[in-house]
């Protein structure tokens, strides 16, 4: 192997992990414009929540996890989804899993019983136990938080 041709491999992966910033930086510019459709909004706010539920120590292999994602995502677009969590949300969610309300719950506590009992998280050393309520209220205002001070510094470095 050349020389020349291994800092161009390496020129070629420093590129592949900053595409994804780019594009992130991108769809927030466009979010802010409202000229991205919302397919591309949607595809924004699943890979924010995504990147906040696994840095939080839940990860896809639990069934919480769709649940939780789904839930954040209507939180975020609805903001009083969550005040009558088990007349309006969990049948909702049950409904779009094809499930019943009850394992929805199960189901989303156990996923966040086990992020606590990893104690990986942040949330576990910040929140401490809280029920899910609490935890998708609290994650929803972060996430929501961080989406418009990162659109915020995105405009200012323009």
């Amino acid at each position: 192997m050349k020389p020349h041709e291994s800092a161009t491999t390496t020129t070629k992966t420093a590129c592949c992990t900053s595409t994804n910033h780019l594009t992130r930086v991108k769809i927030a510019r466009a979010l802010q414009k409202r000229a991205v459709s919302k397919p591309a909004q949607e595809l924004y706010r699943k890979d924010v929540i995504s990147d906040f539920l696994m840095s939080h120590g839940i990860y896809p292999h639990l069934l919480g996890y769709r649940y939780l994602r789904s839930a954040l995502m209507r939180g975020l677009v609805h903001p009083y989804f969550f005040d009558h969590i088990t007349q309006v949300c969990y049948p909702a969610l049950a409904e779009e899993f094809h499930t019943n309300a009850q394992s929805v719950e199960r189901a989303i506590r156990h996923a966040l019983l086990r992020a606590e009992e990893r104690e990986a998280s942040a949330t576990a050393k910040e929140w401490g136990h809280c029920t899910n309520r609490e935890f998708l209220v609290r994650a929803c205002e972060y996430i929501r938080i961080l989406t418009e001070s990162s659109a915020i510094t995105e405009n200012n470095t323009l």
